[in-house]
């Protein structure tokens, strides 16, 4: 049995998974055939499967080695408080919040802090707003 897939494995195809699965929703029986073989071959490069997707998507979600509970956080931010990390992870959950901006901003920051880099402070205090907004009402 070899190795599960690694977080930062999916970082690295993410971007390419995020077009390739919303296909699979088609209504067109060869779209569907087309994107679950292009998403195979796109595992298979990254010498992962199905299972390995699967299970990482499954998982609970933790911070990649190397980020801290509050790295990226607005200099508000006091202990307790939700990490960018969290709020990434609690926006994707219900994407009908977001609109397609929010959702592609949220997608893309997510994919950074997966493939271990940090947010600019731009980017930090954008993804909070959003999550406060959005979690409190704000919509």
């Amino acid at each position: 049995m070899r190795e599960p897939m690694h977080p930062n494995s999916l970082g690295l195809i993410a971007p390419k998974l995020a077009r390739l699965l919303p296909v699979l929703g088609s209504d067109k029986p060869g779209e569907v055939v087309n994107a679950a073989a292009a998403i195979s071959r796109t595992l298979a490069a990254a010498g992962t499967d199905w299972h390995d997707l699967t299970a990482l998507l499954t998982a609970a979600p933790a911070p990649p080695q190397g980020i801290t509970p509050h790295q990226g956080a607005t200099p508000q931010s006091r202990p307790g408080s939700v990490t960018s990390w969290g709020a990434a992870h609690r926006l994707l959950e219900n994407p009908a919040l977001l609109n397609d901006w929010e959702h592609g901003f949220v997608s893309s920051v997510l994919s950074q802090m997966v493939a271990g880099k940090r947010l600019s402070g731009k980017q930090a205090t954008t993804l909070m707003r959003i999550y406060r907004q959005r979690h409190r009402g704000g919509r």
